[in-house]
């Protein structure tokens, strides 16, 4: 059984209808609310907590794209999909979507019969909460994630994108076809602090993604991302971005928390200091004397002085211990 929980929330024609029902239907966990009037849709709309809406904006024969753009607009949070039949009339109310500047509803766009494959289809929906700042988090770590095996760095990228399909390291490794052990030696090397913060940083990525939306409960927020317990969630959320969840509402932009999560999830390396210059030894006897008679350079270093030779002296020249042991040399 997944873990992962969708509240749906969708305004559609009838045969559009029933095959989101089947699309949802095979996976235990998901609500799909559906709604057959616009009036009613944008009713639950405002009141909702919706995670996904699903919405043919000529579900009724009308155009209501230019209502739809506006009411997008005004939730901005809220991940929505067109789900539409091909039409003129459909393709009319995308292009004036488009015009009106409602970016949700051009991104991910779903024609009935050509790519609403359920498999596929239920992918798409269970990828929309956290979609966009998923891409920004996975951006920012590539560099890291460029030096993992390509196995490993798939199930990082999907864990990113799912954190609920993953409960600890060893699903993480199972889905690299690695062991656990092999798994924290590549993750290492790669920069990333460990697999555990792997699984907490997506967690809270996603937790992060419904908690924009004011009307999400902390509570419901981390029952979807997988916590047995608000409190869990508030204590790695302090621990990773330094303030509490009621507070990264009201307080951290969407780049800001990616920037502050990437930083925990693989640190930077610390820059290494400069070597001292090596320290000059010189004799006490000659110091002063070379001081006081060298002239200076113009940034006050005196200048390296004159290679001195020396005469090598003949052995016999030297004076020889009294070792009666040792023959003299010849």
């Amino acid at each position: 059984m997944r873990a992962v929980s969708l509240d749906v929330l969708s305004f559609l024609p009838a045969p559009l209808q029933s095959h989101l029902r089947v699309v949802l239907g095979a996976t235990p966990g998901h609500i799909l609310t559906a709604v057959d009037g616009w009036d009613a849709f944008t009713d639950a709309l405002r009141r909702g907590t919706s995670d996904v809406v699903v919405v043919d904006p000529c579900a009724d024969g009308v155009s209501h794209a230019a209502a739809l753009a506006a009411l997008l607009d005004s939730h901005p949070a809220t991940p929505v999909v067109i789900y539409t039949p091909v039409s003129p009339l459909a393709f009319r109310a995308i292009a004036e979507l488009g015009r009106h500047s409602a970016h949700q509803a051009v991104h991910q766009i779903v024609l009935h019969r050509y790519d609403d494959e359920p498999h596929r289809f239920l992918e798409l929906l269970e990828r929309q909460p956290g979609n966009a700042l998923s891409g920004a988090l996975l951006d920012r770590l590539a560099p890291a994630l460029n030096d993992l095996p390509p196995a490993l760095a798939r199930a990082v990228e999907r864990l990113v994108r799912q954190p609920t399909d993953f409960h600890d390291v060893t699903g993480l490794a199972t889905s690299a076809r690695i062991t656990v052990r092999t798994a924290y030696r590549h993750l290492a090397i790669a920069g990333f602090a460990s697999p555990r913060s792997l699984l907490v940083g997506a967690r809270l990525l996603r937790a992060y993604a419904y908690a924009r939306d004011p009307r999400q409960s902390l509570e419901a927020i981390a029952a979807k991302v997988g916590y047995s317990a608000p409190r869990m969630m508030a204590k790695h959320m302090r621990e990773v971005i330094g303030v509490t969840p009621r507070a990264v509402r009201r307080q951290v932009r969407p780049g800001e928390f990616v920037d502050r999560l990437a930083q925990w999830l693989c640190p930077m390396p610390v820059p290494s200091l400069p070597l001292a210059p090596p320290t000059v030894v010189r004799f006490a006897d000659r110091a002063a004397d070379w001081d006081r008679t060298t002239p200076r350079l113009a940034d006050g270093a005196p200048p390296a002085p004159e290679p001195v030779t020396v005469p090598l002296a003949s052995a016999h020249d030297i004076p020889w211990p009294d070792r009666p042991h040792l023959p003299r040399p010849a």
